[in-house]
């Protein structure tokens, strides 16, 4: 019954959107007199309106929730097969935090967070751990060719054998996106199979199975917006 009465309780509008938005009321409202906003399909301009937490608001075409949601998802193959994750991604409009995190397989952090979104698609100083595979084995050479062309692009990398015995597997350790690793690669002349990110930040695959997903913590949402 109270969470009933609370869903159906009146909300100002610009409230709601400042709220759900991570952005200030002043903000909001421009938004409204800017006709980006709609309540179930109606496009709405006028200030003072109130909504009930059940409606459908939108910004553009994208549902604006009041409740930020932040999943990390150990995807096996680019394949998203559970579909309890399908169905929360799509009702709660989450996205991909970043374009390597669609092309690769590994970590994948699902958010609804568009303020945190766009902050770490522009951010350029992202920790990230790669996992490479090769058709074939990669010489010492080779390998330190690869960790030069990174380090020209950024100095604060590292690029090794997985293991010493296996010369097909590659750990990478960099600020650099996905795109600029099979560029490198390719420079090489070496063919990569797959690619798995297997950390993003201070987010980490650890103890999560293929294919399953978790809720982050406080600490690494906290973390991941003081980026």
């Amino acid at each position: 019954m109270e969470n009933n009465q609370s869903i159906n309780k009146p909300l100002r509008l610009n409230q709601f959107i400042a709220k759900s938005r991570n952005c200030t009321r002043r903000e909001a409202d421009f938004l409204i007199k800017s006709g980006l906003i709609s309540v179930n399909g109606k496009s709405i301009t006028q200030m003072g309106v109130k909504i009930k937490l059940s409606d459908i608001i939108k910004y553009k075409n994208s549902i604006i929730t009041s409740k930020l949601i932040y999943i990390v998802h150990n995807n096996h193959h680019k394949r998203l097969k559970q579909k309890e994750l399908k169905n929360l991604i799509q009702e709660n409009s989450l996205q991909s935090m970043s374009s390597e995190m669609k092309q690769s397989s590994g970590i994948n952090i699902y958010t609804n967070d568009e303020h945190l979104i766009k902050k770490i698609r522009i951010k350029k100083k992202i920790i990230r751990v790669f996992q490479v595979l090769l058709e074939k084995e990669i010489s010492c050479i080779d390998l330190q060719s690869a960790q030069e062309m990174l380090t020209d692009i950024n100095n604060k990398n590292n690029i090794s054998y997985i293991k010493e015995e296996n010369k097909i597997e590659i750990g990478i350790k960099c600020y650099n996106d996905i795109g600029i690793i099979y560029s490198i690669f390719e420079k090489i002349k070496s063919k990569i199979i797959s690619v798995e990110l297997s950390m993003f930040a201070n987010i980490t695959k650890k103890d999560l199975p293929r294919n399953e997903y978790r809720y982050l913590s406080i600490e690494e949402i906290n973390l991941l917006k003081r980026i």
